[in-house]
C-alpha cells in the first residue's frame, strides 16, 4: 500500500486576507471562517521538519 505524503500549504482569503495552514491531501481547502469566501493557496510550505 502506498503511503500518501502530507504537504503543508498556507491558504489565504482573497477578501479579508485571513491566513491558515492546512495539510493536503488530508484536509480540504477551507472557506474563511470570518467572511465565508473560499480560500486560495498562497504558498506551499517546504522548509522545516519532515516526518
Amino acid at each position: 500500500m502506498e503511503k500518501k505524503r502530507r504537504e503543508a500549504i498556507e491558504v489565504i482569503c482573497p477578501k479579508c486576507n485571513r491566513t491558515e495552514i492546512v495539510y493536503v491531501p488530508i484536509e480540504e481547502i477551507p472557506k474563511c471562517s470570518d467572511c465565508k469566501t473560499q480560500m486560495v493557496i498562497r504558498e506551499i510550505l517546504t522548509e522545516g521538519k519532515r516526518d
